[in-house]
């Protein structure tokens, strides 16, 4: 029954209604999963940490 020519012509029927709902959901979202824009003419701010590592001590917590 699952390989009938109908069952595969009613599922490849749904594969355009689905991309069309995923479309829709999209571009109804997008703008919330992105999170707010940084106001124009003025650069966003970056802040890196760059930690230091102890090589010696590291090495003697491993045991090595």
């Amino acid at each position: 029954m699952s390989s009938s020519p109908r069952w595969v012509a009613a599922r490849l029927l749904w594969l355009p209604v689905f991309a069309l709902v995923l479309a829709v959901c999209r571009a109804a979202f997008h703008c919330c999963e992105r999170g707010p824009r940084a106001p124009r003419g003025r650069a966003t701010r970056v802040v890196r940490v760059q930690h230091r590592r102890d090589r010696a001590g590291s090495k003697a917590a491993r045991g090595a």
